[in-house]
């Protein structure tokens, strides 16, 4: 129920970008809600310092930082462990969530948000970009995990899935 609620809180708080000849299908807005679940389970684990769910969602993915640079996910993880290894409390907040579906390549979709993590010692602020596939029923795969600072990152430098060419 918790999680109906926040999707749905979500929905109406967060907006979602329009699409020319966007899909209104039953399917296409079970995509979102989906997307959105994903965005509120992550927060959610980031609070709660869920390593498992973190190895499960981005045990696969590769991080793409500010200066260009790949980051594996076996280097994110013992990050986010050190993290949270270091704070008492933790949370991460999403504003400005845009949920884009690839015009070409079902079942997948961008989605840029603005998240803060704020762990104590450790704060970031800045523009997130995840790479969602949605082709495989009941599971949603982050293939790409991008991250640029807030306060530094014009808005046409902002990574997002025009910058993918996906095959």
């Amino acid at each position: 129920m918790r999680i109906v609620v926040c999707a749905l809180f979500l929905f109406v708080i967060y907006p979602i970008s329009a699409q020319q000849n966007s899909d209104k299908s039953v399917a296409e807005l079970e995509n979102r809600s989906a997307i959105l679940n994903h965005i509120d389970k992550y927060c959610k684990s980031f609070a709660d310092k869920d390593m498992s769910y973190f190895k499960d969602n981005f045990e696969n993915c590769f991080r793409i930082l500010p200066s260009g640079k790949t980051e594996s996910s076996k280097d994110y993880l013992q990050n986010l462990k050190r993290i949270f290894g270091r704070n008492q409390e933790s949370k991460a907040i999403v504003e400005d969530v845009k949920i884009i579906r690839h015009p070409v390549k079902r079942g997948f979709y961008g989605v840029s948000m603005i998240m803060t993590h704020d762990a104590g010692i450790y704060y970031d602020k800045g523009y997130f970009f995840w790479l969602i596939d949605l082709r495989e029923p009941n599971r949603i795969c982050t293939h790409i995990s991008a991250w640029q600072p807030y306060e530094s990152t014009p808005q046409e430098e902002r990574f997002g899935i025009k910058d993918l060419n996906i095959d």
